[in-house]
């Protein structure tokens, strides 16, 4: 019905050819006739209208916003839904029928991501033109970003592309698909843990080289013996805490914590309770660094990160509240739809952790400032998928949560980011939401911590209660505190086992350049005394090849003394083939090259 709606002689007529064949083939994706491929490529591609001039007249109208555009689509599908009409009527009455939509834009909100996104004065800070190959292939520098109300799921704002939108194009805040990288890993893989009571912030993983592809079929077998997975340093980093595994974004960590504590089935349960439901990937280690069959959009990342920033409650996103007929009856009422995920113990937890992102680890110097430059309390996680692919940040204020994806379309082949647009997908989250945040006061995620929280000082070379030899460590005090939910605390007795101290000969050293001990015949002024660790299980590497763990460096093995005195030499003196004392740890055997690898 209404043909002549669609007859393209209008701006506005070809607008709406462009609306329906979107929406027909959003339908077509959810009822699974196409796939993501097809239908990103789909949605994408430019429709040619071909049309007489003479049979009627030009209209000039402005172009429908990313946001607007996901209120019609909400409208329409709702229409559909609970009054049962067809998807040209619903249409009809968007356009046509004098309705009156109520939506949840926040003008500052929105104003500040048109200015960041469109602002020409801004555009070489954001979107840089440097790399060479994204210029050979005729790409830009996109980006999209989604900001919420941590506290409804109301959708404040959005933009979904670079640069001032032209018709109705590609929405990657809401229709694209990227692998999340590292800012799946408090979703899938913290979150659920703590929520558990399958680890604490102080649950001790042993980052050492990891062959977690040997047995895979699916990998080709001259590749199954290659070290997976790989931080994104390419060294390993020995006996780590959940805490920093997170906050430092360690993908061994992370792949050890979801294996073999939180568990593959609990934290697809809980990713599921916060709408990404990934169970065809169950047992697949790649998903804690996000390496998902299907991905996630920014729009999916900014709802299920609400859930750290407020009582631990997921919302499900929306863009209206009511919509009225012409004579001002509501014909559509949309309410909040949540459901609790998390306790507030967990959320404590989980939020205190990602604020250290944000102050010492991949996000250090993105927090959120006011206009006067007092800073707002800001939690949150960064991510980078597989070869450069995409950056990520997910995280929020007491005041708002938002998603930011950085990255290219990839039209063609694959197009790494270049070092110099790493940081591109925090800077633009961080600009945006500092101007949000202009006017705004310095507030706390929480009044008062919860009850039954219990705060513990811990070793961060065991995860136990420290002892005075943890403040000795040649790196400095290795003494953090810590916060769990009351029950899973280190018992008052379960105290490090790590640090030891031992006597060492000062000219006699290992193979390796490390320390031994002292013998019977060592003179006393050639030795002292110095704490090292000793991991609670000794680390032999799989393969000759596999390089050692950094913390290696501060280990020395029970029974190894010195060679070079004895019973005919107690004088000293320090052999040809013996390492000097240099006074500097040694370095790791077997260090290799460095690889591109997903991380932060």
């Amino acid at each position: 019905q209404y043909p002549d709606r669609y007859m393209p002689h209008t701006e506005e007529n070809r607008k709406r050819n462009v609306e329906r064949a979107h929406l027909i083939l959003k339908l077509m994706f959810e009822q699974e006739l196409i796939t993501q491929e097809e239908y990103e490529q789909a949605i994408q591609e430019e429709i040619q209208f071909s049309y007489n001039p003479g049979a009627g007249k030009v209209t000039k109208t402005s172009v429908q916003t990313y946001f607007v555009d996901e209120v019609i689509k909400q409208v329409m599908k709702d229409l559909m839904e609970y009054k049962g009409v067809s998807i040209q009527t619903a249409e009809d009455m968007i356009y046509n029928s004098g309705l009156k939509i109520y939506t949840t834009l926040v003008p500052k909100v929105q104003n500040a991501l048109d200015y960041v996104y469109m602002d020409k004065e801004v555009e070489e800070t954001f979107f840089p033109k440097v790399n060479e190959e994204a210029e050979r292939r005729g790409e830009i520098p996109q980006s999209a970003m989604v900001v919420l109300d941590p506290q409804t799921g109301a959708v404040c704002g959005l933009y979904g592309g670079y640069g001032e939108k032209m018709g109705s194009v590609f929405n990657r805040a809401t229709q694209m698909e990227r692998s999340p990288g590292s800012s799946i890993k408090p979703l899938l893989v913290y979150g659920p843990g703590i929520e558990t009571g399958h680890i604490t912030m102080a649950t001790l993983v042993d980052d050492v080289p990891q062959h977690m592809r040997l047995y895979d079929p699916s990998i080709p077998e001259k590749e199954r013996q290659q070290i997976y997975p790989k931080n994104v340093e390419n060294i390993n980093f020995g006996l780590t805490t959940a805490t920093e595994g997170l906050v430092k974004s360690r993908n061994v960590v992370a792949a050890l914590v979801l294996r073999d504590f939180t568990g593959f089935n609990t934290g697809l349960t809980y990713l599921e309770r916060v709408g990404l439901p990934r169970w065809e990937d169950n047992g697949r280690v790649a998903i804690s660094m996000g390496g998902f069959t299907n991905r996630m959009s920014p729009l999916q990342m900014a709802a299920a990160y609400s859930v750290f920033m407020y009582k631990g409650m997921y919302w499900e996103p929306y863009f209206y509240t009511s919509v009225e007929d012409h004579e001002g009856n509501v014909i559509l009422e949309k309410k909040p739809e949540g459901r609790k995920v998390y306790s507030e113990q967990t959320v404590y937890i989980m939020n205190y952790m990602l604020q250290q992102v944000v102050q010492r680890g991949t996000a250090a110097g993105y927090g959120v400032k006011n206009k006067n430059g007092v800073p707002i309390p800001t939690a949150g996680k960064t991510g980078t998928s597989d070869k450069n692919l995409d950056k990520w940040f997910c995280g929020g204020t007491p005041y708002y949560v938002a998603a930011t994806w950085y990255g290219y379309d990839n039209r063609e082949v694959p197009i790494s980011l270049k070092n110099a647009e790493y940081t591109n997908a925090l800077r633009i989250w961080n600009a945006v939401m500092s101007k949000i945040h202009e006017d705004l006061e310095p507030a706390e995620f929480f009044d008062t911590m919860p009850a039954k929280i219990v705060k513990r000082e811990i070793c961060l070379d065991s995860g136990l209660l420290p002892t005075d030899l943890c403040k000795q460590d040649p790196r400095g005090s290795r003494i953090q505190e810590m916060y769990f939910i009351e029950g899973t605390e280190p018992a008052y007795g379960d105290n490090c086992d790590v640090h030891y101290r031992a006597r060492v000969c000062t000219v006699c050293k290992d193979e390796h350049g490390r320390p031994v001990l002292a013998n019977e015949f060592c003179p006393s002024e050639l030795t002292r005394e110095q704490v090292f660790i000793r991991r609670p299980k000794e680390y032999k590497p799989a393969f000759p090849e596999d390089p050692y763990p950094e913390d290696w460096k501060y280990e020395i093995y029970e029974g190894e003394y010195c060679t070079i005195h004895n019973r005919f030499n107690t004088q000293g003196g320090v052999p040809e083939t013996a390492a000097p004392d240099t006074g500097q740890p040694p370095a790791s055997p077997g260090d290799t090259p460095s690889d591109p690898v997903i991380g932060y």
